[in-house]
């Protein structure tokens, strides 16, 4: 049944889980268990823009939504999904964002989503038919309407600033990081 749900169906059920008291989880692999992905240590500050956005999302119950496949660009590569996850999780805790990070990836097999209760975040995938980029765009009204929450995106796309702006409903916040 989720093979034939759309892309942003998938992604809205996941933003919806974070505002109901429902959620479900999914095993990690064995190499990142939530002992792995939580392990303590200090966790890494985030860049200053980065900062600043977060600080208007606190009080308003934000969302934040991640470019992976971006964030990883800017690291050549050498972040890797199992470590940006991790690292995304223990960022997410630092920052009181428990529940509230969606990391959307390009491809996988299919559209899924799935909200990690023990990490606290979101992952979702665009499947073969559309981009991470596509999701993200169509995602930000949704949750500034429907949610009635700011957002926030992490991406480093200029292209995806800009369709996010066009998108975006007057009342509520969009900050693109």
């Amino acid at each position: 049944m989720l093979s034939k749900m759309t892309a942003s169906l998938v992604l809205r059920a996941a933003l919806l889980l974070f505002t109901a008291e429902f959620a479900f989880s999914v095993a990690l692999p064995a190499r990142c268990g939530p002992i792995r992905c939580a392990a303590s240590s200090a966790p890494r500050r985030p860049a200053a823009a980065l900062d600043r956005a977060l600080i208007g999302l606190e009080p308003s119950d934000g969302v934040v939504l991640v470019d992976v496949e971006n964030v990883r660009g800017k690291s050549g590569f050498t972040l890797g999904h199992e470590e940006l996850l991790g690292e995304a999780a223990r960022w997410a805790q630092h920052r009181n964002l428990h529940g509230r990070v969606v990391l959307v990836v390009d491809h996988g097999a299919r559209t899924a989503a799935y909200y990690l209760r023990q990490l606290g975040l979101a992952v979702a995938f665009s499947g073969r038919r559309q981009s991470a980029d596509d999701m993200i765009a169509k995602q930000v009204p949704y949750v500034q309407r429907q949610l009635a929450r700011d957002v926030c995106v992490v991406t480093g796309d200029v292209g995806l600033k800009t369709r996010c702006q066009q998108k975006s409903v007057h009342g509520r916040s969009l900050s693109t990081v």
